[in-house]
């Protein structure tokens, strides 16, 4: 089975990457499971605030994995980081999903 692969990304906040990743992910045909990944090491956690499922991430997170939780729509959600100091922790050793 292949996959297809979008990466969205904004030079700045506020240019739309996040709204944009949310409709590729909701409107286009897909033969699997959806996922969208949150890579924003800021910590603004859009995707966690748009699929309202900020609680589920923290609850299932634990320092040095991604965090995903399943959306009501069936989307996988993954969260690389909550938080910049997060994103500094997470760098320093090896990214395993959890």
């Amino acid at each position: 089975m292949s996959q297809r692969i979008f990466i969205v990304t904004g030079a700045k906040g506020g240019v739309g990457a996040t709204t944009i990743a949310i409709k590729l992910v909701a409107r286009l045909p897909a033969p699997a499971e959806r996922m969208i990944v949150d890579a924003d090491l800021t910590g603004k956690r859009s995707l966690a605030v748009w699929y309202d499922l900020s609680d589920d991430l923290d609850r299932a997170r634990s320092i040095g994995t991604a965090t995903v939780a399943r959306a009501p729509d069936g989307t996988l959600v993954m969260e690389l980081a909550r938080t910049y100091e997060d994103a500094s922790r997470k760098l320093r050793r090896p990214l395993r999903a959890r």
